[in-house]
């Protein structure tokens, strides 16, 4: 009779869905982080006090 060999689950099944979990999660938190701010519709200048329209 043949031996019956022991089945074993590699451990990358575990670790290569957690770490794409992960990075997924700071491709996302990163692309959050640096969505731009829009510009204010006046600028007072801090210098004179002028405004000026940033509306083309």
């Amino acid at each position: 009779m043949a031996k019956e060999e022991e089945r074993r689950i590699s451990p990358a099944i575990l670790i290569v869905p957690l770490a794409a979990g992960l990075g997924l999660a700071a491709v996302a938190a990163l692309a959050f982080a640096a969505a731009p701010t829009p510009p204010p519709k006046e600028y007072v200048c801090p210098y004179c006090g002028a405004k000026f329209s940033t509306e083309a």
